[in-house]
């Protein structure tokens, strides 16, 4: 994604607060894209539901 890197830790705060788990800002930036970075999320949702 070309995402300035306040963009990407602005995106793990939102994630952090609405979901309750923390999310890397390289782990956002490796997606590439927002399709992929909802993926991500929504992968790591189930796998912190199942913990």
């Amino acid at each position: 994604m070309d995402v300035d890197s306040l963009s990407l830790v602005e995106i793990a705060v939102m994630v952090s607060e609405k979901y309750g788990f923390t999310i890397q800002d390289w782990e956002i930036a490796e997606a590439g894209n927002f399709p992929a970075l909802a993926t991500l999320i929504g992968d790591r949702r189930a796998f912190e539901t199942t913990r």
